[in-house]
């Protein structure tokens, strides 16, 4: 992290999975709300992913691994800049706010909820993200991308 820059915005991605084709139209999107941070959501009904309650468009709460709303993350979030970034990841660990064991983005997402700060949403299809964190998952996510990618 000390090599980042202090003022410009840090996506963040899961390496568990990846959506093609959105980062550019997710980046103009979140400096067009002047966003605190952003995530990019799907609808989804898998359990294996994080998920945000949305209320009148507005993100109110953030759970790994648990069904709080219709819509799952994929795991690419972003922060208006550095600081905003590792305040969030403090934040997280000085409240203990973890998921079996493991701490994640997506719950430290909440302290942007708690504070107030801009959190923006960006809407893509389950169809667009492909995950590789079991065998399984990965090996439906080749299968789909042969399909599509040829």
């Amino acid at each position: 992290l000390d090599f980042l820059a202090e003022d410009l915005p840090i996506v963040v991605s899961a390496i568990a999975g990846i959506c093609l084709g959105i980062m550019e139209n997710f980046l103009v999107k979140m400096s067009e709300l002047d966003a605190d941070g952003g995530v990019v959501i799907f609808p989804s009904e898998n359990s294996n992913y994080s998920y945000v309650r949305i209320s009148h468009g507005i993100p109110i709460e953030f759970a790994e691994k648990v069904r709080i709303g219709e819509k799952a993350t994929a795991g690419i979030f972003y922060f208006k800049n550095k600081t905003l970034l590792l305040e969030a990841i403090e934040w997280a660990i000085l409240n203990q706010v973890k998921y079996d064991n493991i701490y994640y983005l997506s719950s430290a997402m909440n302290k942007f909820v708690f504070e107030g700060k801009s959190v923006g949403l960006f809407e893509t299809s389950e169809d667009n993200y492909y995950r590789f964190s079991t065998k399984d998952a990965a090996l439906e996510s080749r299968d789909r991308m042969r399909k599509s990618f040829g």
